[in-house]
């Protein structure tokens, strides 16, 4: 998506909501191209890290870890 566009930015977080609404608020917080995913314990951190990753794979969202 062009982010020369003057709503661009906004129709992609938009987008981004959406992907992550079942775990927004629980265990994921994204902002644009950042996502930081929240847990209480290491156990709870590897599920949640796990389900992140399968919704990433689910809508072909491809990650960059730098």
């Amino acid at each position: 998506m062009p982010f020369g566009l003057k709503n661009a930015s906004a129709t992609y977080q938009r987008m981004v909501d959406n992907i992550f609404r079942n775990q927004k608020g629980r265990n994921v917080e994204a902002y644009v191209n950042d996502i930081l995913i929240k847990s209480k314990s290491g156990e709870e951190h590897l599920s949640d890290l796990r389900e992140t990753l399968n919704t990433c794979c689910t809508y072909n969202i491809k990650l960059n870890p730098l």
